[in-house]
């Protein structure tokens, strides 16, 4: 249901680009020491910086639906998750996504307001364990029309 919601509906299945993805994830949380250094020594160990040169198939996969696909992933864990552990991954995620992504301009995270609420909810959790994840969500949302949250920005300390 969140994906028909958020707008990432097309992504609801498992291809190899989430698949990617959730691997990512899954191995960060493994690790059990999370921090955002433990999140980038796992994005390299996977040569994850490569995955916008997936080809699947006979076509190349357009960078803009690789960008969503892991929006997709990141918004799952960060808001479909109960364990703060995999929200803050879920929120990695998105925040390296959002830059690393090669599309100009670039692809915004599309949120709806029950999403954002799990962020403002996520922030103020970090503020209450004094950060231990060394990770501050700055909550700034930029809002269209519809008042649905298009972006945010999270820094990290």
């Amino acid at each position: 249901l969140w994906l028909q919601e958020s707008g990432y509906e097309a992504m609801a299945g498992r291809d190899p680009i989430s698949s990617d993805g959730l691997l990512l994830l899954q191995n960060v949380l493994q690790k059990n020491s999370f921090t955002f250094s433990t999140f980038v020594e796992t994005w390299r160990e996977l040569n994850f910086s490569l995955i916008y040169w997936t080809n699947t198939g006979s076509e190349r996969v357009q960078r803009a639906e690789i960008t969503e696909l892991l929006f997709s992933v990141g918004v799952q864990y960060l808001c479909n998750r109960d364990d703060i552990y995999s929200q803050v991954a879920g929120l990695f995620l998105l925040y390296v996504i959002f830059f690393v992504q090669p599309c100009q301009p670039r692809i915004l995270i599309r949120l709806i307001p029950p999403q954002w609420a799990t962020i403002v909810h996520l922030h103020s959790q970090l503020q209450s364990k004094k950060v231990k994840f060394r990770a501050v969500v700055v909550c700034s949302p930029v809002l269209d029309l519809t008042g649905t949250a298009e972006l945010f920005w999270v820094s990290l300390l």
